[in-house]
């Protein structure tokens, strides 16, 4: 039959989720480089939907991860000694929404022109806690199944 790698259902789910994640992300990153200085009111909107974006993304990705039919579910199962890198991960979910929340928070109290700084820290800190967050994931899927699920990606 051949060497194709073991996929089921959940992890067939989550290299979906993860592309839809991805492209998100890229949005914010593009959002929060874009200029400011012209128009802070227009630049904090663009980064409000991107940030927007990366919040229903994160949302399915946690869905798609820790509900009892997810990937966890799976990986714990069938990997029983990866149960605390699992616990992990859905300790940075929390950790990682409101990190999202707070970037959410600052955007309200943006001004003409101040908080610009603090909000593009803020997006940088949320984007490079994913991207952490997505390395972690990854090393999970191909300890439990010998599998890259970023090969799509």
């Amino acid at each position: 039959m051949g060497d194709a790698p073991d996929t089921s259902a959940p992890l067939e789910g989550a290299k979906q989720q993860r592309r839809s994640l991805r492209m998100a992300m890229a949005d914010l990153e593009a959002a929060l480089a874009g200029p400011a200085s012209a128009d802070t009111t227009a630049w904090g909107r663009s980064v409000e939907q991107a940030t927007e974006g990366v919040r229903t993304a994160f949302a399915r990705h946690v869905a798609v991860t820790e509900g009892p039919d997810g990937l966890f579910a799976e990986v714990t199962e069938r990997a029983p000694r990866l149960a605390a890198r699992v616990r992990k991960l859905c300790d940075e979910h929390v950790q990682l929404g409101g990190e999202c929340d707070r970037l959410l928070q600052r955007l309200t109290a943006l001004g003409d022109g101040d908080g610009v700084t603090e909000v593009r820290d803020a997006g940088v800190t949320l984007l490079a806690g994913i991207v952490r967050h997505r390395h972690g994931g990854a090393d999970l899927v191909y300890d439990a199944y010998n599998v890259d699920i970023d090969a799509a990606d």
